[in-house]
């Protein structure tokens, strides 16, 4: 079964949130729905000090890492280093929560926490997206596998029309 688990190919983000003027953030992985208005979901663990944080500050935003950004991938997945000192060195702004949006990723949603519910040793996070973005790459950085993976040139392209075929 976890083998199984392994092959659902995810986007990898950085979670960042805030306490005060303590900058936080994690990496983990998102989904998004375009529902007016736009919801981001996460799934956190309940012991998590991200999760606690997004609890008690109400915000967090998702910054979609581009293929390039293994390395912050990696830096924010550190238990110990995922406070203050992680993001010495990092470029970020912020938007319309106060929450660090990292440069050069594909994407970021800025969001309003909007709910958590209960699932296994985790809870869904629900988030109202107050800003959001594109970065200059288009390249994403995938997990798959158990690893960091890329998507070779030529992959991503328009989406294809779906429909209903007779």
């Amino acid at each position: 079964m976890r083998q199984a688990f392994q092959r659902i190919a995810t986007n990898v983000a950085v979670i960042t949130t805030h306490d005060g003027d303590v900058l936080h953030g994690m990496t983990a992985n998102a989904w998004s729905e375009g529902t007016s208005p736009p919801l981001v979901l996460l799934t956190l663990r309940r012991e998590a000090k991200t999760y606690k944080l997004i609890k008690s500050s109400g915000v967090f935003a998702v910054n979609l890492l581009n293929e390039h950004q293994e390395d912050l991938a990696i830096r924010f997945a550190r238990p110990k280093q995922q406070t203050g000192e992680v993001f010495e060195g990092i470029d970020y702004r912020t938007e319309a929560t106060g929450s660090p949006i990292l440069d050069g990723c594909v994407a970021f949603f800025d969001c309003e926490l909007e709910g958590s519910y209960p699932f296994g040793n985790y809870d869904i996070i629900t988030g109202q997206a107050q800003a959001g973005g594109l970065g200059a790459s288009n390249e994403p950085l995938i997990f798959y596998d158990g690893r960091f993976v890329r998507l070779t040139p030529g992959e991503i392209g328009p989406a294809p029309t779906l429909g209903h075929q007779s």
